[in-house]
């Protein structure tokens, strides 16, 4: 039996011209996976550090702004996007780890966790030196279909009923008490500024994107509150100029 088998093996061989693989061979095959594996948990750790960034962000105090249950707030402003790179990153890893020569014996909950416990480590550092914010503003800046994406998430808190509006200052008055804003359907409001505080002492300037509560007065006017930068960055708070 055991003649048989290893004559058809030979067999097989001969027939479809099998080569065997040199060690070079392997050694490059394996290193290749480590490096795809290694840059999945990079990739994954940059992923979780922009939505670190997203959680300071997000403006938890106004949710009701937005919608009066707070868990509905959560869905409406979750970074999708990045949640669904970060998962994808962790599962190339874990594909790959799998393909190692010692990470077939491995069970899959545990490799997940770890895949998990690199990401959210290297993330969160990341994250505390600015990465994430750094990630964000750069594709902001420089990548046009994900600066649709984050202004389609922003207009959620386009809602002038329930007293926050937001857009791009484009007049100011020289008496500094209006300001004209044009939000993201292109309506242009104006605004009263004579009574309202400014999110941390920032200065508002010609070009800026800016959050505004206040109360609806009908006609497109808006009387502001308190204004604040629709996108703010870690640490002291900056404005960032949204690229229409």
């Amino acid at each position: 039996m055991e003649k048989d088998f290893s004559k058809e093996i030979l067999e097989k061989i001969k027939k479809e011209q099998i080569k065997p693989r040199s060690k070079r061979y392997f050694m490059l095959k394996n290193s290749v996976v480590w490096f795809v594996f290694a840059m999945s948990i990079i990739l994954g750790a940059l992923s979780f550090s922009v939505i670190l960034h997203f959680w300071e962000i997000n403006d938890w105090d106004a949710y009701y702004r937005v919608n009066d249950n707070f868990l509905a707030f959560i869905f409406l402003t979750m970074p999708y996007f990045w949640l669904m790179c970060f998962l994808l990153f962790v599962g190339v890893a874990y594909l790959y780890l799998k393909h190692t020569r010692e990470g077939y014996r491995l069970e899959f909950a545990k490799v997940v966790i770890w895949n998990l416990v690199l990401s959210f480590v290297f993330g969160s550092a990341l994250y505390s030196v600015g990465v994430g914010r750094q990630v964000e503003n750069e594709l902001v800046k420089r990548a046009p279909l994900y600066n649709d994406f984050r202004k389609n998430q922003q207009n959620v808190w386009l809602r002038p009923e329930q007293g926050v509006i937001i857009g791009k200052v484009i007049e100011i008055a020289e008496n500094g008490d209006f300001l004209e804003l044009n939000d993201p359907r292109q309506v242009v409001w104006t605004v009263n500024v004579s009574d309202t505080e400014y999110f941390q002492g920032f200065v508002i300037q010609k070009g800026f994107s800016i959050k505004v509560f206040g109360e609806e007065g009908g006609n497109h006017y808006f009387i502001a509150r308190e204004i604040r930068p629709l996108m703010k960055e870690h640490g002291p708070r900056r404005m960032l100029v949204v690229e229409e």
